[in-house]
Protein backbone atom coordinates (compact mmCIF):
# COMPACT_ATOMS: atom_id res chain seq x y z
CA UNK A 1 0.00 0.00 0.00
CA UNK A 2 1.04 3.64 -0.39
CA UNK A 3 2.28 5.16 2.86
CA UNK A 4 -0.77 7.36 3.35
CA UNK A 5 -3.34 4.91 2.01
CA UNK A 6 -6.26 4.83 4.41
CA UNK A 7 -5.11 8.03 6.17
CA UNK A 8 -7.30 11.08 6.26
CA UNK A 9 -5.82 14.44 7.23
CA UNK A 10 -7.02 13.85 10.78
CA UNK A 11 -5.48 10.38 10.94
CA UNK A 12 -2.23 11.66 9.45
CA UNK A 13 -2.03 14.31 12.15
CA UNK A 14 -2.71 11.68 14.83
CA UNK A 15 -0.03 9.39 13.40
CA UNK A 16 2.59 12.14 13.28
CA UNK A 17 1.80 13.10 16.88
CA UNK A 18 1.79 9.49 18.06
CA UNK A 19 4.43 8.36 20.52
CA UNK A 20 3.57 4.72 19.90
CA UNK A 21 6.66 3.79 17.84
CA UNK A 22 9.31 5.77 19.73
CA UNK A 23 11.19 3.96 22.47
CA UNK A 24 13.26 6.59 24.23
CA UNK A 25 15.41 4.21 26.28
CA UNK A 26 16.50 2.37 23.13
CA UNK A 27 17.12 5.67 21.32
CA UNK A 28 19.31 6.93 24.17
CA UNK A 29 21.43 3.79 24.13
CA UNK A 30 21.95 4.16 20.36
CA UNK A 31 23.09 7.77 20.73
CA UNK A 32 25.52 6.82 23.48
CA UNK A 33 27.06 4.32 21.03
CA UNK A 34 27.13 7.06 18.34
CA UNK A 35 28.97 9.45 20.66
CA UNK A 36 31.53 6.84 21.67
CA UNK A 37 32.20 5.62 18.12
CA UNK A 38 32.24 9.06 16.53
CA UNK A 39 34.74 10.24 19.15
CA UNK A 40 36.84 7.06 19.01
CA UNK A 41 37.34 7.30 15.24
CA UNK A 42 38.91 10.72 15.72
CA UNK A 43 42.32 8.99 15.78
CA UNK A 44 41.92 8.26 12.03
CA UNK A 45 41.96 12.00 11.36
CA UNK A 46 45.47 12.23 12.79
CA UNK A 47 46.63 9.23 10.75
CA UNK A 48 45.16 10.17 7.37
CA UNK A 49 45.18 13.96 7.70
CA UNK A 50 48.32 14.86 9.64
CA UNK A 51 48.17 18.42 8.31
CA UNK A 52 44.44 19.01 8.68
CA UNK A 53 43.41 16.86 11.61
CA UNK A 54 42.85 19.93 13.83
CA UNK A 55 40.26 21.27 11.37
CA UNK A 56 38.55 17.88 11.18
CA UNK A 57 38.53 17.55 14.96
CA UNK A 58 36.81 20.89 15.11
CA UNK A 59 34.05 19.53 12.89
CA UNK A 60 33.94 16.23 14.78
CA UNK A 61 34.15 17.43 18.40
CA UNK A 62 32.75 20.96 18.18
CA UNK A 63 29.76 20.27 15.93
CA UNK A 64 28.75 16.61 15.55
CA UNK A 65 29.58 15.18 19.00
CA UNK A 66 27.97 18.14 20.90
CA UNK A 67 24.89 17.78 18.71
CA UNK A 68 24.69 14.05 19.52
CA UNK A 69 25.08 14.84 23.22
CA UNK A 70 22.37 17.53 22.99
CA UNK A 71 19.98 15.00 21.46
CA UNK A 72 20.72 12.58 24.29
CA UNK A 73 20.00 15.29 26.89
CA UNK A 74 16.93 16.67 25.12
CA UNK A 75 15.40 13.19 25.06
CA UNK A 76 14.60 13.72 28.76
CA UNK A 77 12.57 16.88 28.00
CA UNK A 78 8.80 16.40 28.06
CA UNK A 79 8.37 18.10 24.65
CA UNK A 80 11.17 16.17 22.92
CA UNK A 81 8.79 13.90 20.99
CA UNK A 82 7.16 16.91 19.32
CA UNK A 83 10.35 17.88 17.43
CA UNK A 84 12.54 14.77 17.62
CA UNK A 85 12.20 13.73 13.95
CA UNK A 86 13.64 16.90 12.36
CA UNK A 87 16.21 17.26 15.13
CA UNK A 88 17.48 13.67 14.79
CA UNK A 89 17.51 14.16 11.00
CA UNK A 90 19.87 17.12 11.48
CA UNK A 91 22.08 14.85 13.65
CA UNK A 92 22.04 12.19 10.93
CA UNK A 93 22.80 14.69 8.17
CA UNK A 94 25.55 16.56 10.03
CA UNK A 95 27.29 13.31 10.98
CA UNK A 96 27.25 12.22 7.34
CA UNK A 97 28.34 15.63 5.98
CA UNK A 98 31.44 15.72 8.19
CA UNK A 99 32.53 12.27 6.98
CA UNK A 100 31.68 13.34 3.39
CA UNK A 101 34.06 16.33 3.84
CA UNK A 102 36.79 13.89 4.83
CA UNK A 103 36.07 11.81 1.70
CA UNK A 104 36.04 14.90 -0.51
CA UNK A 105 39.43 15.85 0.83
CA UNK A 106 40.78 12.28 0.48
CA UNK A 107 38.58 10.12 -1.78
CA UNK A 108 41.13 7.29 -1.71
CA UNK A 109 40.79 6.79 2.08
CA UNK A 110 38.59 3.72 2.09
CA UNK A 111 37.95 3.70 5.83
CA UNK A 112 35.77 6.78 5.55
CA UNK A 113 33.54 5.06 2.99
CA UNK A 114 32.80 2.50 5.73
CA UNK A 115 32.05 5.32 8.16
CA UNK A 116 29.65 6.95 5.70
CA UNK A 117 28.00 3.61 5.05
CA UNK A 118 27.48 3.22 8.84
CA UNK A 119 25.89 6.68 8.95
CA UNK A 120 23.47 5.69 6.16
CA UNK A 121 22.60 2.45 7.95
CA UNK A 122 22.02 4.26 11.23
CA UNK A 123 19.89 7.02 9.71
CA UNK A 124 17.70 4.80 7.57
CA UNK A 125 17.28 1.76 9.79
CA UNK A 126 18.73 2.02 13.27
CA UNK A 127 17.17 5.23 14.61
CA UNK A 128 14.00 4.51 12.55
CA UNK A 129 13.41 7.95 11.11
CA UNK A 130 10.17 8.32 9.23
CA UNK A 131 10.58 7.74 5.52
CA UNK A 132 10.54 11.36 4.36
CA UNK A 133 13.09 12.47 6.98
CA UNK A 134 15.40 9.54 6.25
CA UNK A 135 15.12 10.25 2.52
CA UNK A 136 16.00 13.92 2.94
CA UNK A 137 18.94 13.21 5.23
CA UNK A 138 20.38 10.34 3.15
CA UNK A 139 20.25 12.05 -0.23
CA UNK A 140 21.42 15.38 1.17
CA UNK A 141 24.60 13.65 2.35
CA UNK A 142 25.02 11.86 -1.00
CA UNK A 143 24.49 15.00 -3.14
CA UNK A 144 26.78 17.05 -0.91
CA UNK A 145 29.43 14.35 -1.30
CA UNK A 146 28.89 14.21 -5.07
CA UNK A 147 29.03 17.94 -5.84
CA UNK A 148 31.68 18.58 -3.18
CA UNK A 149 33.99 16.01 -4.79
CA UNK A 150 33.30 17.37 -8.27
CA UNK A 151 34.01 20.96 -7.24
CA UNK A 152 37.01 20.16 -5.06
CA UNK A 153 38.76 17.94 -7.59
CA UNK A 154 37.32 19.33 -10.83
CA UNK A 155 36.40 15.78 -11.78
CA UNK A 156 35.18 12.59 -10.14
CA UNK A 157 38.09 10.40 -9.04
CA UNK A 158 38.02 6.72 -9.98
CA UNK A 159 37.82 5.65 -6.31
CA UNK A 160 34.79 7.88 -5.83
CA UNK A 161 33.05 6.38 -8.86
CA UNK A 162 33.39 2.88 -7.42
CA UNK A 163 32.62 3.98 -3.87
CA UNK A 164 29.57 5.93 -4.96
CA UNK A 165 28.01 2.75 -6.31
CA UNK A 166 27.99 1.35 -2.76
CA UNK A 167 26.70 4.64 -1.37
CA UNK A 168 23.87 4.73 -3.93
CA UNK A 169 23.06 1.14 -3.01
CA UNK A 170 23.13 2.04 0.67
CA UNK A 171 20.66 4.86 0.03
CA UNK A 172 18.38 2.63 -2.02
CA UNK A 173 18.46 -0.17 0.52
CA UNK A 174 17.94 2.39 3.27
CA UNK A 175 14.97 3.88 1.41
CA UNK A 176 13.35 0.46 1.08
CA UNK A 177 14.00 -0.29 4.74
CA UNK A 178 12.73 3.07 5.96
CA UNK A 179 9.70 2.79 3.69
CA UNK A 180 8.83 -0.68 5.00
CA UNK A 181 9.40 0.36 8.60
CA UNK A 182 7.06 3.34 8.26
CA UNK A 183 4.59 1.28 6.27
CA UNK A 184 4.59 -1.35 9.02
CA UNK A 185 4.18 1.37 11.66
CA UNK A 186 1.28 2.94 9.77
CA UNK A 187 -0.44 -0.44 9.36
CA UNK A 188 0.07 -1.12 13.06
CA UNK A 189 -1.29 2.35 13.83
CA UNK A 190 -4.46 1.64 11.83
CA UNK A 191 -4.86 -1.78 13.44
CA UNK A 192 -4.39 -0.35 16.92
CA UNK A 193 -6.82 2.46 16.15
CA UNK A 194 -9.41 -0.07 14.98
CA UNK A 195 -8.83 -2.12 18.12
CA UNK A 196 -9.21 1.04 20.24
CA UNK A 197 -12.45 1.91 18.48
CA UNK A 198 -13.79 -1.59 19.11
CA UNK A 199 -12.60 -1.31 22.71
CA UNK A 200 -14.41 2.01 23.08
CA UNK A 201 -17.59 0.48 21.68
CA UNK A 202 -17.25 -2.43 24.09
CA UNK A 203 -16.64 0.00 26.95
CA UNK A 204 -19.75 1.96 25.98
CA UNK A 205 -21.73 -1.28 25.86
CA UNK A 206 -20.29 -2.28 29.23
CA UNK A 207 -21.25 1.11 30.67
CA UNK A 208 -24.76 0.70 29.30
CA UNK A 209 -25.02 -2.81 30.72
CA UNK A 210 -23.58 -1.62 34.03
CA UNK A 211 -26.20 1.14 34.20
CA UNK A 212 -28.86 -1.47 33.56
CA UNK A 213 -27.42 -3.60 36.35
CA UNK A 214 -27.45 -0.61 38.69
CA UNK A 215 -31.14 -0.04 37.95
CA UNK A 216 -31.92 -3.68 38.65
CA UNK A 217 -29.75 -3.66 41.78
CA UNK A 218 -31.62 -0.63 43.12
CA UNK A 219 -34.79 -2.73 43.17
CA UNK A 220 -33.04 -5.81 44.60
CA UNK A 221 -31.28 -3.97 47.42
CA UNK A 222 -34.56 -2.69 48.85
CA UNK A 223 -34.66 -5.69 51.12
CA UNK A 224 -31.63 -7.46 52.52
CA UNK A 225 -32.78 -11.03 52.05
CA UNK A 226 -33.44 -10.55 48.34
CA UNK A 227 -30.10 -8.73 47.96
CA UNK A 228 -28.25 -11.66 49.55
CA UNK A 229 -29.84 -14.12 47.14
CA UNK A 230 -29.07 -12.07 44.05
CA UNK A 231 -25.76 -10.39 44.90
CA UNK A 232 -24.08 -12.37 42.13
CA UNK A 233 -25.88 -10.11 39.61
CA UNK A 234 -23.02 -7.65 40.04
CA UNK A 235 -20.80 -10.12 38.17
CA UNK A 236 -23.11 -10.67 35.24
CA UNK A 237 -22.03 -9.24 31.88
CA UNK A 238 -25.07 -10.05 29.81
CA UNK A 239 -27.78 -7.76 28.51
CA UNK A 240 -30.65 -6.72 30.80
CA UNK A 241 -33.01 -9.04 28.96
CA UNK A 242 -30.74 -12.01 29.78
CA UNK A 243 -30.57 -10.91 33.44
CA UNK A 244 -34.34 -10.73 33.64
CA UNK A 245 -34.60 -14.21 32.13
CA UNK A 246 -32.19 -15.62 34.72
CA UNK A 247 -34.05 -13.73 37.43
CA UNK A 248 -37.29 -15.45 36.43
CA UNK A 249 -35.56 -18.85 36.35
CA UNK A 250 -34.12 -18.35 39.82
CA UNK A 251 -37.42 -17.10 41.17
CA UNK A 252 -39.18 -20.14 39.75
CA UNK A 253 -36.82 -22.47 41.60
CA UNK A 254 -36.82 -20.62 44.92
CA UNK A 255 -39.28 -20.46 47.81
CA UNK A 256 -39.71 -16.73 47.33
CA UNK A 257 -42.53 -14.94 45.54
CA UNK A 258 -42.00 -11.59 43.79
CA UNK A 259 -45.02 -9.53 42.92
CA UNK A 260 -46.59 -6.15 42.23
CA UNK A 261 -50.12 -5.03 43.10
CA UNK A 262 -52.20 -2.03 42.19
CA UNK A 263 -53.74 0.18 44.86
CA UNK A 264 -56.71 -2.15 45.20
CA UNK A 265 -54.45 -5.09 46.00
CA UNK A 266 -54.85 -6.78 42.59
CA UNK A 267 -51.75 -8.66 41.45
CA UNK A 268 -50.45 -7.06 38.23
CA UNK A 269 -47.30 -9.18 38.25
CA UNK A 270 -46.11 -12.36 39.98
CA UNK A 271 -42.92 -14.32 39.38
CA UNK A 272 -42.97 -17.85 38.00
CA UNK A 273 -42.16 -19.14 41.48
CA UNK A 274 -45.87 -18.80 42.27
CA UNK A 275 -46.26 -22.24 40.66
CA UNK A 276 -43.82 -24.01 42.98
CA UNK A 277 -44.59 -21.71 45.88
CA UNK A 278 -48.39 -21.81 45.95
CA UNK A 279 -49.36 -24.22 43.18
CA UNK A 280 -51.03 -21.56 41.00
CA UNK A 281 -50.24 -20.86 37.37
CA UNK A 282 -48.86 -17.41 36.73
CA UNK A 283 -51.83 -16.49 34.56
CA UNK A 284 -54.28 -17.64 37.25
CA UNK A 285 -52.97 -14.95 39.60
CA UNK A 286 -51.97 -11.97 37.44
CA UNK A 287 -54.91 -9.56 37.01
CA UNK A 288 -57.26 -12.19 38.51
CA UNK A 289 -56.50 -12.44 42.23
CA UNK A 290 -55.97 -10.01 45.10
CA UNK A 291 -53.32 -10.30 47.79
CA UNK A 292 -55.93 -11.07 50.46
CA UNK A 293 -57.29 -14.03 48.45
CA UNK A 294 -54.36 -16.08 49.74
CA UNK A 295 -55.13 -15.61 53.44
CA UNK A 296 -56.98 -18.37 55.37
CA UNK A 297 -60.74 -17.74 55.38
CA UNK A 298 -61.00 -17.21 59.13
CA UNK A 299 -58.34 -14.44 59.06
CA UNK A 300 -58.89 -13.03 55.59
CA UNK A 301 -60.95 -9.96 56.49
CA UNK A 302 -58.55 -8.90 59.24
CA UNK A 303 -55.45 -9.18 57.01
CA UNK A 304 -57.32 -7.49 54.16
CA UNK A 305 -58.14 -4.55 56.43
CA UNK A 306 -54.53 -4.29 57.60
CA UNK A 307 -53.09 -4.54 54.07
CA UNK A 308 -55.41 -1.98 52.45
CA UNK A 309 -54.81 0.43 55.32
CA UNK A 310 -51.05 0.24 54.77
CA UNK A 311 -51.57 0.90 51.05
CA UNK A 312 -53.78 3.92 51.79
CA UNK A 313 -51.18 5.30 54.22
CA UNK A 314 -48.30 4.57 51.77
CA UNK A 315 -46.49 2.63 54.50
CA UNK A 316 -43.40 0.49 54.13
CA UNK A 317 -43.84 -3.15 55.13
CA UNK A 318 -40.81 -4.89 56.63
CA UNK A 319 -40.65 -8.51 57.81
CA UNK A 320 -44.44 -8.82 58.27
CA UNK A 321 -45.04 -12.47 59.27
CA UNK A 322 -48.37 -13.85 58.08
CA UNK A 323 -49.97 -17.12 56.91
CA UNK A 324 -51.05 -17.71 53.30
CA UNK A 325 -52.88 -20.63 51.79
CA UNK A 326 -51.66 -22.62 48.78
CA UNK A 327 -53.95 -23.94 46.08
CA UNK A 328 -53.89 -27.36 47.77
CA UNK A 329 -55.00 -25.82 51.09
CA UNK A 330 -51.59 -26.01 52.81
CA UNK A 331 -50.85 -23.15 55.22
CA UNK A 332 -47.49 -21.51 54.48
CA UNK A 333 -45.93 -18.95 56.79
CA UNK A 334 -44.15 -16.10 54.99
CA UNK A 335 -42.38 -12.88 55.84
CA UNK A 336 -43.55 -10.06 53.58
CA UNK A 337 -41.62 -6.97 52.49
CA UNK A 338 -43.31 -4.29 50.36
CA UNK A 339 -42.36 -0.90 48.99
CA UNK A 340 -44.58 1.78 47.40
CA UNK A 341 -43.98 2.66 43.72
CA UNK A 342 -44.38 6.27 42.54
CA UNK A 343 -44.63 7.80 39.07
CA UNK A 344 -42.54 10.74 37.88
CA UNK A 345 -44.91 13.20 39.53
CA UNK A 346 -44.52 11.44 42.89
CA UNK A 347 -47.97 9.85 42.80
CA UNK A 348 -48.41 6.40 44.35
CA UNK A 349 -49.25 3.92 41.60
CA UNK A 350 -48.42 0.43 42.91
CA UNK A 351 -46.73 -1.73 45.53
CA UNK A 352 -43.86 -4.15 44.92
CA UNK A 353 -42.89 -6.86 47.32
CA UNK A 354 -41.68 -10.31 48.18
CA UNK A 355 -43.00 -13.20 50.25
CA UNK A 356 -40.33 -15.51 51.67
CA UNK A 357 -41.33 -18.98 52.89
CA UNK A 358 -40.33 -19.24 56.57
CA UNK A 359 -42.60 -22.15 57.48
CA UNK A 360 -39.75 -24.41 58.58
CA UNK A 361 -38.07 -21.60 60.47
CA UNK A 362 -41.31 -20.66 62.24
CA UNK A 363 -42.06 -24.25 63.23
CA UNK A 364 -38.50 -24.63 64.46
CA UNK A 365 -38.83 -21.37 66.38
CA UNK A 366 -42.11 -22.52 67.92
CA UNK A 367 -40.53 -25.85 68.87
CA UNK A 368 -37.54 -24.02 70.32
CA UNK A 369 -39.82 -21.78 72.33
CA UNK A 370 -41.69 -24.82 73.62
CA UNK A 371 -38.38 -26.47 74.49
CA UNK A 372 -37.22 -23.35 76.33
CA UNK A 373 -40.52 -23.10 78.20
CA UNK A 374 -40.24 -26.73 79.35
CA UNK A 375 -36.57 -26.52 80.28
CA UNK A 376 -36.93 -23.18 82.05
CA UNK A 377 -39.67 -24.68 84.23
CA UNK A 378 -37.65 -27.81 84.93
CA UNK A 379 -35.79 -28.30 88.21
CA UNK A 380 -33.04 -30.12 86.34
CA UNK A 381 -30.12 -28.15 84.96
CA UNK A 382 -29.77 -28.30 81.16
CA UNK A 383 -27.04 -26.81 78.95
CA UNK A 384 -25.76 -26.94 75.36
CA UNK A 385 -22.17 -26.35 74.29
CA UNK A 386 -20.14 -26.41 71.10
CA UNK A 387 -17.77 -29.32 70.57
CA UNK A 388 -14.93 -27.31 72.12
CA UNK A 389 -16.98 -26.84 75.31
CA UNK A 390 -18.25 -23.25 74.83
CA UNK A 391 -21.71 -22.82 76.38
CA UNK A 392 -24.38 -21.51 74.02
CA UNK A 393 -27.48 -22.22 76.14
CA UNK A 394 -28.28 -22.91 79.79
CA UNK A 395 -31.66 -22.98 81.50
CA UNK A 396 -32.51 -21.11 84.67
CA UNK A 397 -32.03 -24.17 86.89
CA UNK A 398 -28.50 -24.75 85.56
CA UNK A 399 -27.40 -21.17 86.26
CA UNK A 400 -29.07 -21.05 89.71
CA UNK A 401 -27.52 -24.37 90.78
CA UNK A 402 -24.09 -22.90 90.07
CA UNK A 403 -24.87 -19.49 91.56
CA UNK A 404 -24.55 -17.53 88.30
CA UNK A 405 -26.90 -15.54 86.11
CA UNK A 406 -27.44 -16.94 82.61
CA UNK A 407 -25.65 -13.94 81.06
CA UNK A 408 -22.50 -14.70 83.11
CA UNK A 409 -22.02 -18.22 81.79
CA UNK A 410 -23.12 -18.06 78.12
CA UNK A 411 -19.97 -17.99 76.01
CA UNK A 412 -17.79 -19.45 78.77
CA UNK A 413 -16.18 -22.89 78.72
CA UNK A 414 -17.63 -25.76 80.80
CA UNK A 415 -14.24 -26.15 82.51
CA UNK A 416 -15.15 -23.25 84.83
CA UNK A 417 -17.57 -25.56 86.68
CA UNK A 418 -15.03 -28.27 87.60
CA UNK A 419 -11.90 -28.58 89.70
CA UNK A 420 -8.67 -29.78 88.12
CA UNK A 421 -9.16 -33.21 89.68
CA UNK A 422 -12.75 -33.55 88.45
CA UNK A 423 -11.92 -32.10 84.98
CA UNK A 424 -9.97 -35.21 84.01
CA UNK A 425 -13.04 -37.34 84.82
CA UNK A 426 -15.34 -34.98 82.86
CA UNK A 427 -13.07 -35.06 79.80
CA UNK A 428 -13.21 -38.88 79.83
CA UNK A 429 -17.01 -38.68 79.84
CA UNK A 430 -16.98 -36.24 76.91
CA UNK A 431 -14.61 -38.52 74.99
CA UNK A 432 -17.04 -41.39 75.59
CA UNK A 433 -19.92 -39.21 74.39
CA UNK A 434 -18.04 -38.23 71.19
CA UNK A 435 -17.27 -41.89 70.48
CA UNK A 436 -20.63 -43.44 71.36
CA UNK A 437 -23.06 -40.50 71.20
CA UNK A 438 -23.79 -40.31 74.96
CA UNK A 439 -22.70 -41.34 78.43
CA UNK A 440 -24.93 -42.80 81.17
CA UNK A 441 -25.74 -41.15 84.50
CA UNK A 442 -22.56 -40.41 86.40
CA UNK A 443 -21.77 -38.76 89.70
CA UNK A 444 -19.84 -35.55 88.87
CA UNK A 445 -18.78 -32.85 91.30
CA UNK A 446 -19.24 -29.19 90.31
CA UNK A 447 -18.01 -25.82 91.64
CA UNK A 448 -20.35 -22.94 92.45
CA UNK A 449 -19.56 -19.28 91.90
CA UNK A 450 -18.68 -18.93 95.61
CA UNK A 451 -16.10 -21.74 95.30
CA UNK A 452 -18.09 -24.43 97.11
CA UNK A 453 -18.28 -27.88 95.54
CA UNK A 454 -21.38 -30.04 95.30
CA UNK A 455 -22.27 -33.44 93.83
CA UNK A 456 -24.55 -34.00 90.83
CA UNK A 457 -25.88 -36.81 88.76
CA UNK A 458 -25.21 -35.90 85.12
CA UNK A 459 -25.98 -37.43 81.72
CA UNK A 460 -24.68 -36.34 78.31
CA UNK A 461 -25.94 -36.59 74.74
CA UNK A 462 -24.57 -35.47 71.32
CA UNK A 463 -26.75 -33.34 69.05
CA UNK A 464 -26.41 -33.96 65.30
CA UNK A 465 -27.27 -31.90 62.22
CA UNK A 466 -29.31 -33.11 59.24
CA UNK A 467 -26.24 -34.76 57.71
CA UNK A 468 -25.46 -36.77 60.81
CA UNK A 469 -22.51 -34.65 61.90
CA UNK A 470 -22.08 -33.97 65.62
CA UNK A 471 -22.50 -30.22 66.23
CA UNK A 472 -23.31 -29.73 69.94
CA UNK A 473 -22.85 -31.31 73.37
CA UNK A 474 -25.84 -31.43 75.69
CA UNK A 475 -25.91 -32.25 79.38
CA UNK A 476 -28.59 -32.65 82.03
CA UNK A 477 -27.77 -32.60 85.72
CA UNK A 478 -29.49 -32.68 89.09
CA UNK A 479 -28.03 -31.41 92.34
CA UNK A 480 -27.86 -34.36 94.78
CA UNK A 481 -26.36 -32.44 97.70
CA UNK A 482 -29.29 -33.32 100.01
CA UNK A 483 -29.31 -36.94 98.94
CA UNK A 484 -25.57 -37.14 99.38
CA UNK A 485 -25.88 -35.58 102.84
CA UNK A 486 -28.61 -38.08 103.78
CA UNK A 487 -26.36 -40.89 102.57
CA UNK A 488 -23.51 -39.53 104.69
CA UNK A 489 -25.84 -39.19 107.70
CA UNK A 490 -26.94 -42.81 107.30
CA UNK A 491 -23.33 -43.93 107.10
CA UNK A 492 -22.51 -41.97 110.24
CA UNK A 493 -25.58 -43.43 112.05
CA UNK A 494 -24.58 -46.92 111.00
CA UNK A 495 -21.05 -46.31 112.24
CA UNK A 496 -22.40 -44.95 115.58
CA UNK A 497 -24.66 -47.99 116.04
CA UNK A 498 -21.79 -50.31 115.24
CA UNK A 499 -19.61 -48.49 117.76
CA UNK A 500 -22.32 -48.75 120.46
CA UNK A 501 -22.77 -52.44 119.77
CA UNK A 502 -19.06 -53.06 120.10
CA UNK A 503 -18.97 -51.18 123.42
CA UNK A 504 -21.96 -53.13 124.74
CA UNK A 505 -20.35 -56.40 123.72
CA UNK A 506 -17.17 -55.38 125.53
CA UNK A 507 -19.12 -54.60 128.72
CA UNK A 508 -21.02 -57.87 128.57
CA UNK A 509 -17.86 -59.83 128.04
CA UNK A 510 -16.39 -58.20 131.18
CA UNK A 511 -19.29 -59.17 133.52
CA UNK A 512 -18.71 -62.14 135.95
CA UNK A 513 -22.18 -63.49 135.40
CA UNK A 514 -23.69 -65.05 132.34
CA UNK A 515 -26.48 -63.42 130.48
CA UNK A 516 -28.94 -65.06 128.21
CA UNK A 517 -31.32 -63.56 125.79
CA UNK A 518 -34.43 -65.49 124.93
CA UNK A 519 -36.73 -64.83 122.15
CA UNK A 520 -40.33 -65.03 123.21
CA UNK A 521 -42.67 -66.00 120.49
CA UNK A 522 -46.13 -64.54 120.85
CA UNK A 523 -48.60 -67.11 121.93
Amino acid sequence: MRLKEGFTNELEAQFLASEQFIRLNSLRRIFIVFIVLYSAFGFTDIIFFPDRWLFLWGLRFLIVVPMLISTLLLSYHRNFLKFHQPYITINFTMGGLVIAIMLIMSPDTIIYYGGLFMVYFSGYLLIKLRYIYALIGGWTIFLFHFFGTLIYHGALPETYLYGSLFLVGANLIGMVGAYNIEKSNREQFLRDREINLVQQQLNQQNIKIKNQFLQLEAFIKENQELSDKFQHTEKLSMQLAQVEERFEDLAGQSRMLFYETNLDGLYTYVSHSVETFLGYKKEEVENNMYFYDFFPEEEREEYKRIGLKKIQNEELVDDFINPIKSKSGEIIWVTSNLRPVYDKEGKLIAYRGTDLDITEEKLAKDELQLFKTITEQSKYGSAFATLDGTLIYANQAFSQIHGYSKEEIIGCNFEMFHSIEQLAHVKKLIKTMLETGSFPAQEVWHIRKDGSVFPTIMTGQLIYDDKGNAVYLSATMVDITKEKQTELDLIKTKEALEDSRNRLQLIMDSLPIGLAVNTVEPG
